[in-house]
């Protein structure tokens, strides 16, 4: 089975920003309502990390990726995008657990805050896992491509050299 390169990308995107945003509104709701104070620093200090640096690796391929015209429609590795998708859906869902789990942990806000530190020895591993099987996906490039790109980087630095001749 093939599939298309843009086509899995968006889907992890897909996947990634669309639990990010059901995170970031429970939160924002959480803290408009008080649910938090005077923690509501804190709490968001747990959300953003656990967020921004893989959102931000991935929006920055797509904008790199956009400058430089790749070819969208080429094939991929079937299963390392499976288990790239498996794997953040995963660790996203475990994340929404948390956050949905808090009011249940106790009535006691430190205990909540604690909880929501606590919870670092599940996600931490899942986010680094998560991290890495998206890296490999988003700048994975065929052997061929890579080739090219080395052969096009080595022309242009032979282009940009002056002749021997004419340094003096």
């Amino acid at each position: 089975m093939r599939l298309a390169t843009n086509t899995c990308k968006m889907a992890l995107m897909f996947a990634w920003f669309s639990a990010a945003a059901i995170l970031f509104i429970i939160l924002f709701i959480q803290s408009i309502g008080g649910a938090y104070n005077p923690y509501t620093k804190e709490a968001w200090e747990w959300l953003l990390p656990n967020l921004m640096p893989t959102l931000s690796l991935m929006a920055g391929v797509i904008a790199l990726e956009a400058r430089s015209n790749p070819d969208p429609g080429r094939p991929i590795n079937v299963s390392l995008f499976i288990w790239t998708l498996g794997v953040s859906v995963f660790y996203l869902l475990v994340m929404i657990a948390t956050v949905l789990a808090l009011p249940r942990v106790s009535q006691d806000l430190v205990k909540r805050m604690e909880f929501l530190k606590m919870s670092s020895l599940w996600l931490g591993p899942f986010q680094g896992l998560a991290t890495a099987f998206l890296g490999i996906f988003f700048l994975n490039r065929p052997q061929a491509e890579r080739r090219e790109t080395s052969s096009r980087q080595a022309s242009q630095a032979q282009a940009t050299q002056l002749p021997s001749s004419e340094t003096t």
